[in-house]
């Protein structure tokens, strides 16, 4: 035993000496941790018989990533400077996001992130809100594959860049009309139905009775409670609950924005203490002290504002000190986003994907028509009368049209009687 803790120091002693060289030689924390786990030799992972051999490599990292404070992390890697360390990532994967939404949507401009917040000391503190705030703004990186300059601070639309129609205002008498405000957005239209009706307000704080906008014809019913946040402005994202507060009763919730044309810090809306997991569900349990800042719904799109497309757009998290407004801690994390749901693969007519005009991402010579055997040529809309703001939205409406009125031939829906879209009737 004695022989195994004098072996195991002596390696100490060595492994402390390497370590001093690596940060003498300058290199990057992480290329350090890289030697280091490479140099340290398979005896010297349990520490005498008493430490399992897989605790010690982790406690090893922890222990340099959260103590280290004099080693430079380098300018890529902002997160691991100073006395703070800043935790942020999405946790949505590559999230798919309709830029055009008038015929139908797959998912609303929808992206979360979550972020920790952890003092360094001999005992790391994991930081609550009461001191620090998180906030996120939009950010470029000279690496990007798309380009230099590639960022994404909103979703305005120009005369050379289309974003979404998400937010535009229908004025159409014959589409849907919000109860407050006398006007409805694309997004209000096609979401309102995931949401609960009016009457959901008697859970609102202060509670709100309703139900008078319910009509007696159950063909018609209630509302969608979306309404009360019509007319959704510019660059807001759609209504998130607070799960907690949802639990005890209570509709609380938040909305996320992009940064906009000033590219303006937006702050993490939500403060996560304790995280729920499955609570649902018998396996399920509310995990405590986790201390997430939350930001649900950044309504980010997968085109940058030079019109590029890129589906990795970059934002910079920010671990802010309430009481000087001093940035602690900052990470750039991705929110990776992609409206590459390529329905004309199947469902638009071949020669419509070979037009010349289209993008060349986007012009193919695969598209197969397997969608479309079933079909009458008279049934089947083309690129040309398709609506949408530019040739790329043509061909994915013209197969969203071909989608529905396939439905419509074998199930009798009507589902393409329903859709008005800025252009008419499908």
């Amino acid at each position: 035993m004695l022989k195994s803790i004098g072996e195991n120091l002596e390696l100490i002693q060595k492994l402390s000496k390497r370590i001093g060289a690596l940060i003498q030689a300058k290199l990057k924390r992480s290329q350090i941790l890289l030697l280091v786990l490479l140099l340290v030799p398979s005896s010297f992972y349990g520490i005498a018989a008493q430490t399992a051999p897989d605790q010690f490599p982790l406690a090893a990292i922890l222990f340099l990533l959260l103590n280290d404070s004099d080693s430079s992390g380098g300018p890529d890697e902002p997160g691991l400077e100073g006395d703070y360390v800043l935790l942020a990532a999405n946790d949505l994967g590559m999230h798919c996001a309709d830029q055009d939404h008038q015929v139908f949507s797959i998912l609303p401009p929808f992206n979360v992130v979550h972020a920790q917040v952890i003092k360094r000391g001999f005992s790391p503190v994991l930081m609550d809100d009461e001191l620090i705030e998180v906030d996120y703004l939009a950010t470029s990186s000279p690496d990007d594959p798309v380009g230099v300059g590639s960022i994404n601070t909103g979703n305005t639309n120009s005369t050379d860049v289309f974003k979404s129609n998400f937010w535009e205002t229908l004025t159409d008498v014959d589409n849907p009309i919000s109860f407050l405000t006398g006007s409805k957005t694309q997004g209000g239209k096609v979401y309102d139905v995931l949401y609960p009706s009016v009457l959901a307000g008697a859970l609102l704080v202060p509670p709100a009775d309703l139900s008078s906008e319910c009509d007696a014809d159950e063909q018609i019913g209630c509302p969608s409670i979306l309404n009360l946040f019509e007319t959704l402005p510019m660059d807001l994202g759609i209504p998130v609950p607070d799960g907690h507060e949802l639990a005890e009763g209570r509709l609380v919730v938040t909305q996320q924005a992009m940064p906009g044309p000033d590219n303006t810090p937006q702050k993490f809306e939500r403060f996560d203490q304790s995280v729920g997991f499955f609570t649902a569900f018998d396996f399920g349990s509310n995990l405590p002290n986790r201390n997430w800042f939350s930001a649900d719904g950044i309504p980010v799109s997968p085109v940058d504002d030079s019109g590029r497309v890129n589906a990795y757009p970059l934002m910079k998290v920010r671990a802010i000190d309430k009481a000087n407004d001093q940035t602690l801690a900052a990470l750039d994390v991705v929110l990776p986003v992609a409206a590459e749901a390529d329905c004309q693969n199947c469902h638009a007519d071949a020669m419509d994907c070979t037009n010349e005009d289209l993008p060349a991402r986007v012009f193919s010579t695969e598209c197969n028509e397997s969608g479309l055997q079933s079909m009458l040529p008279s049934e089947v809309i083309s690129l040309d009368d398709a609506p949408g703001v530019n040739l790329e939205q043509k061909l994915y409406n013209a197969a969203k049209v071909n989608v529905l009125r396939l439905h419509d031939k074998k199930y009798g829906a009507l589902y393409t009687s329903a859709v008005k879209t800025t252009e008419g009737d499908l």
